[in-house]
């Protein structure tokens, strides 16, 4: 742009400058004073070789303070040519001509036009945080790699490249390759609301990685890069920490429980960060890859024992995240330790669950033989009682005895009935024990082992061997007390 200030050095050298870019327009404001000759249409219109064929120009000019004169890029030449003429006729050497050229962006298939790269970051800086988050995020559309294009640079250069924003010239936009990840986006998102409280961050949709630089540093690209490593570290802290926030739209706070309980408050404007890119680097090891709330708490730990901070400085040693690493090594061996004494301890579970179903089992077959041994000791003292008597040569079972053997049956078959209701009893709670011991486990191993260690088959295996016992014992029961009936009946009617 300061090639169109060359055309109006002719016109006077008391010319007055100011220069505003955000991501919407360009301004450029020219205040000349002690002109000496009328202003030419071709000069006035010469902005218009340095702006992009997709954005849009108007110009407005004011004479000594008066009211506007609008210049319209799409309106009649002849038209703005005589409205021009008008102006030149009330122009003198005591006259102040304010010319305001406004060039209003376009973005186009991602890309947006840049014309004063320096301007824009100035532009930037003064803004408070929560302001600077709403231009962005307002800007940036988080399914592309959005670009930046530098206008009038003649030598390609490429100032800041992340998978969400890249700023370079012209020339050398078009070889950028885009590295844009959506779907790991999200994931890395919904874990900071589950593991971390953003409160006013969680209305953003930046990660850290946004703001990362990977093109190799340009001479001209310090603002920009510094701007960004600000809110590349603002932002980890925010997904470390347990608690973050913006207070009065400028200061960053955050809130981590460790070692021992910080409480950081900075000013956004005035914070620097050059000795805390360790936070960046504690971030990509946290949720880059699984076990995201285990290693939290350990980078929580460590951080809240090396961070220096004040209001406009944090120093956060750039070892850090070797400490953390080292006590998660720890933490991992102390935990495959605990690991395989946890398996072992549910082996013991399912151990102790098969030895309780033989147990119930067992109590079946034993209540069968002390009926069988009663019946038996009966029935042989019956026989054994009658070749003892005087009238051995008489029936061996009377009325009375039949009666009290019709009663012996009686309690032998309630028995039975007592003995199956009690199995059945013993396993539901043997059932219940082991979706107890199921529930219990669920917060050490995941549902895919967790299903694998306490599988439905083994306790089903130890179910169905139970009642297949239970059911041959209860069939020979059943036998034996219908046998030992028809014999009574028939040694007692019959015989």
């Amino acid at each position: 742009m300061e090639r169109v200030l060359d055309v109006y050095e002719k016109y006077t050298k008391d010319i007055e400058i100011k220069k505003h870019e955000d991501f919407g327009s360009y301004t450029l404001s020219l205040e000349l004073s002690s002109i000496e000759s009328y202003i030419n249409w071709d000069d006035l219109a010469s902005i218009s070789h340095f702006i992009n064929v997709r954005d849009r120009i108007s110009i407005n000019i004011y004479v000594n303070d008066g009211e506007p004169y609008h210049f319209n890029q799409k309106d009649n030449i002849e038209e703005q040519q005589t409205m021009l003429d008008s102006i030149n006729k009330i122009i003198d050497k005591e006259s102040v001509i304010k010319i305001i050229y406004i060039v209003s962006k376009e973005k186009t298939d991602s890309t947006l036009s840049v014309y004063d790269l320096e301007l824009l970051f100035d532009y930037l800086n003064k803004q408070k945080l929560m302001h600077v988050l709403n231009i962005l995020q307002k800007t940036l559309d988080f399914s592309i790699l959005n670009r930046f294009e530098i206008q009038n640079e003649e030598i390609g250069n490429l100032y800041f490249y992340s998978p969400l924003i890249v700023f370079a010239s012209q020339n050398k936009l078009s070889n950028v390759v885009e590295n844009h990840d959506d779907v790991k986006r999200n994931v890395i998102i919904k874990n900071r609301q589950l593991y971390t409280n953003p409160q006013n961050f969680s209305k953003y949709n930046f990660i850290p990685k946004d703001f990362n630089n990977t093109a190799i540093k340009h001479q001209n690209s310090n603002k920009i890069i510094t701007f960004f490593d600000k809110l590349k570290v603002i932002f980890a802290a925010s997904f470390i920490s347990n608690t973050s926030d913006i207070i009065n739209n400028s200061n960053f706070q955050m809130g981590i429980i460790g070692h021992k309980y910080l409480e950081v408050t900075a000013d956004f404007n005035k914070l620097n960060i050059s000795e805390a890119h360790s936070f960046y680097s504690i971030y990509n090891w946290v949720y880059e890859s699984a076990e995201t709330n285990d290693k939290l708490d350990l980078a929580r730990n460590i951080i809240s024992r090396y961070l220096s901070y004040s209001e406009s400085k944090w120093i956060l040693p750039s070892d850090t995240l070797n400490s953390i690493q080292s006590a998660h090594a720890i933490y991992l061996k102390e935990n495959v330790e605990k690991y395989i004494e946890t398996k072992n301890k549910v082996a013991e579970i399912t151990t102790e669950l098969s030895i309780k179903s033989k147990d119930i089992s067992q109590y079946f077959i034993s209540s069968f033989k002390n009926n069988n041994l009663t019946l038996l000791t009966y029935f042989i003292s019956i026989f054994i009682f009658n070749s003892l008597s005087d009238n051995s040569d008489k029936k061996i079972f009377s009325l009375e005895k039949y009666y009290l053997s019709m009663v012996f049956l009686l309690i032998s078959f309630i028995y039975l009935l007592i003995t199956r209701l009690q199995l059945f009893k013993d396993i539901k709670l043997n059932i219940r024990y082991f979706y107890s011991m199921k529930r219990i486990y669920r917060d050490i191993f995941d549902n895919k082992e967790l299903n694998k260690l306490f599988h439905k088959r083994h306790l089903q295996y130890n179910i169905n061997n139970i009642f297949q016992t239970m059911d041959l014992y209860t069939i020979v029961w059943i036998i034996e007390l219908i046998l030992l009936t028809l014999i009574s009946i028939y040694l007692t009617f019959y015989l």
